[in-house]
């Protein structure tokens, strides 16, 4: 039987790894990456049969739709202006009937376009396998110099471009891959 105390084993162990991995990132060799591919699929599987046996402990993901450069952008903006305002009085979660603002978005929006200091720390260690695995054709060293060059851009629309121009047409992306609104949004969460 799965519980709480085995998933949580795992997900040290896999920190573990990562860590190790993240360290030695261009001297890595392919079995690591084997490895870890193989603890996160047991991860995966054990927080299946949890969920199973305690569906109502494992939080619900929230799934988002592909966002757009232009309400992305308009987006950041406005966020910026109520940061600029002195905030009104807070209003209990119980006195309004949604956590929608006026502008149709939601509150778990604005915690997404929170700033980052570096587009890697807004990545978990799952995404960068995914990301990794999805975009850059499963090469370590390539997505590793991806995001170095990213990190290395100080305007949002340079490095937008980038990615969308210089990357996507190097590794043959569709623009409107999940990942790559994902990347998007890290961006802009890092130079807004």
């Amino acid at each position: 039987m799965v519980s709480k105390k085995h998933i949580l084993q795992q997900i040290d162990l896999i920190r573990e790894q990562f860590d190790k991995l993240d360290s030695l990132a261009k001297e890595v060799q392919q079995l690591e990456h084997a490895l870890l591919q193989k603890q996160l699929g047991a991860l995966y599987e054990s927080l299946k049969e949890y969920a199973l046996i305690a569906p109502e402990k494992i939080p619900v993901e929230v799934v988002q739709e592909p966002i757009e450069r232009e309400a992305l952008k308009e987006v950041v903006m406005e966020t910026e202006k109520e940061q600029a305002s002195p905030s009104p009085a807070v209003e209990s979660p119980a006195a309004s009937e949604s956590p929608k603002n006026n502008k149709g978005g939601d509150v778990i929006e604005k915690l997404h376009l929170s700033s980052i200091q570096r587009i890697k720390s807004g990545i978990s260690i799952g995404k960068r396998y995914e990301i990794q695995f999805e975009l850059f054709d499963n090469q370590a060293k390539a997505y590793n110099e991806a995001l170095e060059q990213l990190e290395e851009i100080e305007n949002l629309d340079d490095a937008l471009s980038y990615l969308d121009k210089t990357l996507g047409e190097k590794y043959n992306w569709n623009p409107e891959h999940p990942l790559l609104d994902e990347l998007r949004l890290l961006i802009t969460r890092k130079l807004q």
